[in-house]
């Protein structure tokens, strides 16, 4: 029971006098430190773990509210810095030392939710920044065709995307950046800028510091989701880091009641879009979750930041790592392959083994990787992740990691966008009829792109004799859905039926696009004929004959009967000899004998 005592006396002490540390004037750290001569029973161990978890807690808490707090005045620049508890139990030969660190804590938000479609957006940092601190953007916007083009800020630093895009198509799209170790700022000095590849709808950026995240390698882990309901959810990670800040954001169509679960709330924007954390001790599965004022469609994103200490590392174990922790293909054509690598780390101090890589859906596949897989501590091995789409349409997954590290498995989000090219013309095939020598005719073909990715028209040839193709500059990109026209012409140079094809060169799987042409070209030529009215009473029309040889067999060349006197043979050929006759019709339909024979002999051109 001595122990007992003398611990719990101990420990209450420390918790009765933490305030101190955190009032104007003391100094920045404090130290408690006990000595005992005997060997602690385990339960006593448990009971010393439960009393720091308490103190984390509550160090935890002052420290958040410390920006706020009366309880920070007089501290430099407005910030608390680390309060660190250290219980070294010597003499204890089987038990290891427990340090309990601040973690985590936010330092300052802002956002832009301009009520319109932009191009560029610009939110300041208005308080000074830290050297080392972690800034984190969150670009959300009201479309599924924009992209992000770039995010910089003023002090230089660099950004990296933890998670996305991740896109509810035809609503919203939603990316997470950061940028670790950053520079220093004076008040108002520092600005984040994010650019789109278009005009957004109704961007919503919000960007946040924090302090005491890992400098080096500040992401454990991610997860993202999409859907429709009252609530927004990022869906589950297992996190290998037991001292992690799981940071959500999500953009939504309807808006924001107010943050999930375990969360504190750092923004809500004007389009009711938010931002939340959440501090853990322990590795786990962690998502981020919000509740909805309404149903509707949302984006949810979770990324899971990491300390510099604190992980199975620190206790001589092994610790694995993915970088990137998530993978984003883009657009890549169905029937296609694209491939990106990613880096496997062994980050703690003992030696693991991988065992398992495996994709969640099979458009996803894992080469150069060879399981089981030794990494000792400090080691690094790189393998390759292919996505190689068989439809159209947006695809989200992830690659399962197992190993023997502590917070296995870890996760890898995988995303892509299957895509299609195609060409298609309307119409397939064009006919021109008789085309007099001498002249032309022309005719459309509207070319459209019926994919999903742009397509670019290189090249537009015909082949076939008098055909001729015109129409916009090349080469020409048409987005999704859009057309272009082309002009056909046939101009003949010689009689007699001529086919040939327009053929249309593009990226797209279809290409060349081919359209049929066919026409024939005929002499300007012509027979008239003139007769002499008959005599006989109760005449209608006459009936017009021609033969290729003199006196006959003839062959009948007018439709309906001929009223006047006269008619001209337009289908003469050059070079041939017609024989021509005519007779009259009654109105009892009775028709005479042939009249004489006229001769017409064609010129050739």
């Amino acid at each position: 029971m001595k122990e007992n005592i003398g611990g719990r006396h101990l420990l209450a002490k420390g918790l009765q006098n933490y305030h101190r540390f955190v009032k104007p004037g003391r100094s920045k750290h404090r130290i408690f430190h006990a000595t005992s001569t005997h060997q602690p029973s385990q339960n006593f161990l448990s009971a010393l773990s439960n009393q720091f978890d308490t103190i984390q807690t509550r160090v935890r808490s002052v420290a958040e509210g410390c920006s706020r707090s009366f309880l920070c005045k007089g501290l430099a620049s407005g910030r608390l810095a680390s309060i660190l508890v250290v219980l070294a139990v010597t003499g204890w030969a089987s038990s290891p030392s427990l340090l309990l660190a601040a973690g985590i804590t936010y330092v300052q938000g802002n956002y832009a939710a301009p009520q319109a479609a932009e191009t560029t957006v610009t939110v300041p940092f208005t308080a000074a920044q830290t050297a080392g601190d972690l800034n984190v953007v969150v670009v959300g916007w009201d479309d599924s065709t924009a992209t992000v083009s770039s995010v910089t800020d003023n002090a230089g630093n660099a950004y990296t995307l933890a998670v996305g895009p991740t896109i509810r198509r035809g609503y919203e799209s939603q990316s997470i950046y950061y940028a670790k170790n950053i520079a220093t700022a004076a008040p108002g000095a520092n600005a984040v800028t994010v650019i789109f590849s278009k005009a957004a709808e109704y961007p919503d950026i919000r960007i946040l510091e924090y302090s005491g995240a890992a400098p080096n390698n500040p992401v454990d882990v991610t997860a993202a989701n999409r859907g429709t309901s009252r609530t927004s959810s990022s869906g589950a990670a297992t996190t290998t880091n037991p001292t992690d800040l799981i940071f959500g954001a999500n953009t939504v169509y309807t808006s924001t009641k107010g943050p999930g679960s375990d969360f504190t709330l750092r923004l809500t924007t004007t389009d009711g879009n938010i931002a939340e954390d959440r501090w853990v001790t322990t590795t786990g599965t962690y998502s981020a979750t919000a509740p909805l004022n309404s149903s509707g469609p949302w984006v949810m994103q979770m990324v899971a930041f990491r300390t510099p200490s604190g992980s199975s590392a620190a206790a001589g174990g092994s610790s694995i790592a993915a970088s990137p922790t998530s993978v984003n293909f883009g657009n890549v054509i169905v029937g296609n392959k694209s491939t990106q690598s990613i880096t496997l780390s062994n980050t703690g101090a003992g030696s693991l083994s991988v065992s398992q890589a495996t994709p969640s859906a099979s458009v996803f596949s894992v080469s150069g990787l060879s399981l089981p897989l030794a990494l000792a501590a400090g080691q690094s091995t790189s393998f390759t992740v292919a996505f190689s789409p068989t439809t159209a349409g947006s695809v989200s997954g992830s690659i399962s990691v197992v190993s023997t590290a502590s917070g296995s498995p870890i996760t890898i989000s995988l995303s892509g966008t299957g895509t299609t090219l195609e060409l298609s013309a309307n119409p397939n095939s064009l006919s021109f009829g008789d085309v007099t020598i001498g002249s032309s005719s022309t005719l459309p073909v509207v070319m459209t792109n019926i994919g999903t990715a742009s397509v670019t028209v290189s090249q537009a040839t015909t082949s076939g004799s008098g055909f001729s193709v015109s129409g916009p500059s090349l080469p020409l990109t048409l987005a999704s859905g859009q057309n272009t026209s082309f002009s056909v012409t046939f101009k003949p140079s010689a009689t007699g039926s001529v086919t040939g094809d327009l053929s249309v060169v593009s990226n797209a799987t279809n290409s060349p696009t081919v359209v049929s042409l066919s026409a024939a070209g005929v002499n300007q030529q012509s027979v008239t004929l003139n007769w002499v009215a008959s005599t006989s009473s109760n005449i209608t029309g006459y009936n017009v004959y021609r033969g290729t040889v003199s006196g006959g067999p003839y062959t009948n060349l007018n439709s309906t009967l001929v009223t006047g006197t006269s008619y001209t043979d337009t289908t003469v050929e050059s070079g041939q000899t017609y024989y021509y006759v005519t007779t009259a019709v009654d109105s009892q339909g009775v028709e005479s004998a042939y009249s004489n024979q006229a001769t017409a002999v064609i010129p050739s051109p």
